[in-house]
């Protein structure tokens, strides 16, 4: 009986090293259970480059008929209390120092002065009125019987415990009295509610 090449299942010549077909190395009578006993049995060929499996989409999965689909509802978003918190208290602080600054830093038109004012001294010749308007204007209102009406505009404001018409008077209230004084020690100015 003739010896077969292992790897390529050729038939061997006697006493052969190596199969004439593929060229692997032919054992004689060794351990034949070996690695290299295993090596030499198997033909050098080159394997084939590995090729990478081609890429196909995946289509999504498909509802089939009858199936329901479950989803999570989005949660809506906790408003941040803290946050809201400190936005409140930043607008009530703005609206104090708003104050503030109106009344005693130069805020504009004081209820008790709006309105209309007779001036003293005025007589049947010559009657001057003062009107404190709400928006910050003051007419000062000259009537005689000669010149007919004359009136100036200008602008009125509160500072501390002085009004300014541009020229700032210290003022009292009595009544319905006002009474504007010249801080430089001039005359003062009564002025009566109409």
């Amino acid at each position: 009986m003739g010896k077969y090449c292992p790897g390529c299942g050729a038939e061997i010549i006697a006493n052969a090293k190596f199969c004439q077909k593929c060229g692997a190395q032919i054992q004689t009578k060794t351990n034949s259970n070996t690695f290299e006993s295993q090596v030499a049995k198997t033909p050098t060929q080159q394997a084939p480059p590995v090729q990478p499996p081609p890429t196909t989409p995946v289509p999504p999965p498909q509802q089939q008929f009858g199936q329901t689909q479950s989803y999570t509802p989005m949660q809506p978003k906790k408003l941040n209390t803290k946050m809201i918190g400190i936005i409140i208290a930043v607008v009530v602080a703005v609206v104090v120092i708003g104050i503030i600054f109106y009344i005693f830093i130069g805020g504009g038109a004081d209820g008790r002065f709006v309105g209309q004012w007779e001036q003293s001294g005025s007589s049947s010749y010559v009657s001057v009125t003062w009107d404190f308007q709400s928006d910050g204007d003051l007419l000062i209102i000259t009537e005689t019987p000669y010149t007919g009406t004359n009136a100036v505009t200008s602008s009125w404001n509160v500072k501390g415990n002085q009004v300014c018409t541009p020229y700032c008077y210290d003022y009292q209230f009595s009544g319905s009295t006002l009474t504007l004084s010249d801080p430089a020690g001039g005359v003062d100015i009564i002025l009566y509610k109409k």
